[in-house]
């Protein structure tokens, strides 16, 4: 048996990017277009707080506008709006699963109001919270084939034993739909149709977190038979 190793792409996927940036009076913003037939990512510039138009070229590190470099490491801590949602949230010990609601303001899980939560950035964490998760740190990401937000982490039970943690905001029939039939990443019609279906389908279930959904979907189906 002999193993290939696979060079991960140098430049993050958008979806991995989404997000505020600011540097030198630049800002730079990453998230899903509203409108238009099928979600899209897109990416906004301000300059000195007006709208520009200047060109953007994202590289390993950071994205390059009119000369002036804006390091990924200078996001600000604001939660971009497009992860704010009703996610689906799996338990091990809760079939079906409960919703966890993270809205500006505030968290609740499965109804109850979560009060010692801390949401900043793309991190949720929380602690003394309601007996299904009595803690939890959280990452929030966007799903690369839906676009829907998604949460992944480590909850903790009232003794503090670690669990996991995925979420996810689920995705409608009609969105699931729409999805299948604008093929993305070089991916033949057939599988990504197949691929949407299932991401659609694992959505209502907490999501998809076999290996990150980027990966996949910029890598399946890219080698034919040997």
């Amino acid at each position: 048996m002999c193993l290939t190793e696979y060079p991960l792409p140098e430049l993050p996927p958008l979806a991995d990017l989404v997000g505020g940036y600011s540097c030198e009076g630049v800002r730079v913003d990453v998230s899903p277009r509203t409108g238009g037939p099928a979600p899209r990512l897109r990416v906004s510039v301000t300059v000195d707080g007006e709208p520009a138009t200047a060109t953007v070229l994202a590289g390993p590190t950071g994205f390059e506008v009119d000369g002036v470099t804006v390091p990924f490491v200078r996001a600000v801590p604001e939660v971009p709006p497009c992860l704010y949602g009703d996610y689906r949230l799996r338990l091990p010990s809760r079939p079906g699963g409960v919703e966890l609601r993270v809205a500006e303001e505030g968290i609740r899980l499965d109804g109850l109001a979560v009060s010692k939560a801390e949401l900043s950035g793309r991190r949720l964490a929380w602690q003394d919270g309601p007996e299904q998760v009595p803690a939890a740190d959280l990452a929030l990401l966007l799903d690369p084939i839906t676009l829907h937000p998604m949460l992944h982490g480590t909850g903790r039970t009232a003794d503090g034993e670690p669990f996991p943690l995925v979420c996810m905001v689920p995705v409608d029939a009609e969105t699931a739909q729409v999805l299948a039939g604008m093929p993305q990443f070089g991916i033949p019609d057939g599988p990504w149709a197949n691929l949407t279906a299932l991401a659609a389908e694992a959505s209502r279930d907490g999501g998809l977190f076999w290996w990150h959904g980027w990966e996949q979907s910029t890598t399946a189906l890219r080698e034919g038979p040997r």
